[in-house]
């Protein structure tokens, strides 16, 4: 598993794939946790919801 980021502030918000893969967070715990740049983690909501069909 790995995770990459693009964009503006990246590296502000690839922390989040960083310690979800390290923690092995399940995707359930990862879409409830409370991001701290609530905007940049959009992308990666998305990205949970398509995982989860």
């Amino acid at each position: 598993m790995g995770a990459w980021a693009f964009g503006a502030q990246a590296s502000e918000w690839i922390h989040t794939a960083a310690l979800a893969i390290r923690l092995e967070l399940p995707i359930t715990d990862l879409r409830d946790s409370v991001p701290q740049f609530p905007t940049f983690n959009e992308g990666y909501l998305i990205a949970l919801d398509a995982l989860d069909a």
